[in-house]
Formats: structure tokens, C-alpha cells, sequence
């Protein structure tokens, strides 16, 4: 992994008030990232690639799991 990738999300499932309180625990980075004078655009952009890649994720496995039951 290089310096610019953001860490892999656990795998899934997870309950969904582990999921609230991961992405809570991210969002307070990011807050806590911009306060400390962090570039806003490149923290927001980098919340929303880490959003995009979970759901690719899931969105991945829920085809691989059709397919497999065939």
C-alpha cells in the first residue's frame, strides 16, 4: 500500500450499528483532520472513494453469490 491508499474496509457483513459507528469514527477523522489544516476537498474526496469502494464491494459479492447458487 502506498502512502496515497486509504486502508481496505473490513470485510462484510457487519451489523449496521457497526457500520454507523465506523463511518461515524471516519467522518470525526476528517473533521478532525480539516480542523488541524488538512485540505476539505481532499478529505471529503477521500470519504466518498472509501464510500464508493464498499459498495463496489458488496455490490461484488452479491453478484458472485448469484452466480455461485446457479
Amino acid at each position: 500500500m502506498t502512502e496515497n491508499e486509504e486502508p481496505r474496509a473490513p470485510e462484510y457483513p457487519q451489523s449496521p450499528e457497526e457500520q454507523s459507528r465506523l463511518q461515524r469514527a471516519r467522518a470525526e477523522e476528517a473533521i478532525r483532520a480539516v480542523s488541524a489544516g488538512a485540505n476539505p476537498a481532499e478529505e471529503a474526496f477521500a470519504l466518498s472513494n472509501q464510500y464508493t469502494d464498499e459498495w463496489v464491494d458488496r455490490a461484488k459479492a452479491r453478484i458472485r453469490g448469484l452466480f455461485r447458487r446457479r
